[in-house]
């Protein structure tokens, strides 16, 4: 999620109680894993979708797929100041 500036080593709050909205970014269950992934809501077709924020990540439809549920939305990022980050 590095466009999005979310980096390895930083840590996100998660709400549970929000209402995932489009454009909103998302921790998501499919299957066993879980992944952090923008949501992408296609309004008149009614397809979901998750895009990477990375550009070499192709955005994957999710639509009817009965592994995939929204565990809840990010609201808030934290990361170390420059210099600090692991591997820099």
């Amino acid at each position: 999620m590095t466009n999005a500036c979310i980096f390895d080593s930083d840590i996100i709050a998660v709400d549970r109680a929000l209402t995932a909205t489009h454009y909103r970014i998302i921790v998501a269950r499919l299957g066993e894993s879980f992944t952090l992934k923008r949501l992408q809501i296609i309004k008149g077709s009614r397809r979901i979708f998750l895009k990477s924020e990375h550009p070499a990540y192709a955005a994957l439809e999710v639509t009817g797929r009965s592994d995939f549920e929204i565990f809840g939305v990010v609201t808030w990022v934290m990361h170390p100041l420059a210099g600090k980050r692991p591997g820099m």
